[in-house]
């Protein structure tokens, strides 16, 4: 497959001139005035800004934009340059701009950890960016599995599968790095396109490093599984309300001492039946804690309660609730433990 990236182009080109010139990456440093690993990184593909370019290609002996953009360039600039010295300076202006985005994009590429890349459809060939392999943290040849995985699909599964209402495929694959350090995580985004006559003719795609992300989606998922097996365990009931009241969570103490749960709203609470233990009133929907607490904020501790239970048991607990606040101090919610004293409240 031709290459299409100038920034392969110039590598090429650049490499190609050192061998005919039999110069080596040392003399050109000392030449352009920059260190040996700069001139390397021009070699395969790296940013290069207009003031080195044109040093570049003045100590290279050649013309600077066939150096960076090739003959085709050069033959355009042929047919449109006017003899005019102002256009000339415009166009000269305007290519330099192009090449500052482009450096600009890449370097924003580089720091998002973000590759692009292309596969040819008939030629089987794929080609990428140059930050590639410093994004992978592996050569191209084995990423190549990750990032086509669709690669021995015959031609009108591959039209199938990217022929659906969605623009993109998207999908993760985490990538095995050398030396037995941890696995890195991708997602990559791919489209395949089609030629002037409608055949399909190559798929481009965007890679970008999510590690971090699945790092931090990992470490959620073991707080989250640890919390679960916290609330399981505990020897206290524990219920849960959001910030309408209704009950979202009920532990297995809970539902032992309730004989069951009942995940309400805040008007239904008055299916849980329980009467004060100094007064022997009934304590209605308002008066449990967890109530109170999503409806006033209100902070309760230790107030005692003989209920019936859904199973016809009658207990005594000791329920305490709190109110969940966000950062505006705004009501998302409440807790309400209860302790099962019955059997204390009975041995007196």
């Amino acid at each position: 497959m031709p290459k299409s990236n100038s920034r392969l182009d110039f590598s090429d080109r650049l490499t190609s001139l050192l061998k005919q010139k039999q110069l080596t990456l040392a003399q050109v440093a000392t030449a352009v005035g920059k260190s040996v690993p700069s001139i390397h990184r021009w070699t395969r593909g790296g940013e290069i800004d207009y003031e080195n370019l044109r040093a570049l290609a003045n100590f290279l002996e050649v013309n600077w934009i066939w150096l960076r953009y090739g003959d085709e360039a050069i033959e355009e600039l042929k047919n449109s340059v006017s003899s005019s010295e102002t256009i000339a300076n415009e166009r000269r202006e305007y290519l330099g701009r192009i090449m500052e985005n482009e450096a600009r994009m890449n370097l924003a590429q580089d720091m998002a950890g973000i590759a692009t890349w292309e596969w040819n459809v008939l030629t089987n060939e794929l080609a990428g960016a140059p930050n590639l392999e410093q994004v992978f943290g592996l050569p191209l040849t084995k990423v190549r599995p990750y990032l086509l995985p669709f690669e021995t699909l015959g031609l009108a599964e591959l039209i199938q599968r990217f022929s659906d209402n969605i623009l993109t495929k998207e999908w993760d694959f985490n990538l095995p790095q050398p030396g037995g350090e941890e696995d890195r995580w991708f997602v990559s985004r791919a489209k395949l396109l089609y030629d002037a006559q409608n055949r399909p003719n190559k798929i481009v795609g965007v890679s970008i490093d999510i590690t971090e992300r699945k790092q931090m989606q990992k470490a959620l998922e073991k707080s989250e599984y640890i919390l679960r097996k916290v609330i399981e365990t505990i020897p206290v009931g524990l219920w849960i309300a959001d910030q309408n009241g209704r009950i979202t969570l009920a532990n297995p103490e809970a539902e032992r001492i309730w004989g069951g749960a009942k995940l309400v709203n805040l008007e239904e609470y008055s299916d849980y039946k329980g009467w004060w233990e100094d007064t022997g009133k009934e304590v209605g929907s308002d008066g449990w804690t967890l109530a109170r607490a999503v409806k006033h904020g209100e902070v309760s501790k230790g107030e005692i309660v003989n209920i019936k239970a859904f199973d016809g048991a009658e207990r005594t607990i000791i329920m305490s609730a709190i109110p969940l606040f966000n950062e505006n101090n705004k009501i998302i919610g409440a807790i309400e433990v209860n302790q099962d004293i019955t059997a204390i409240r009975n041995a007196k």
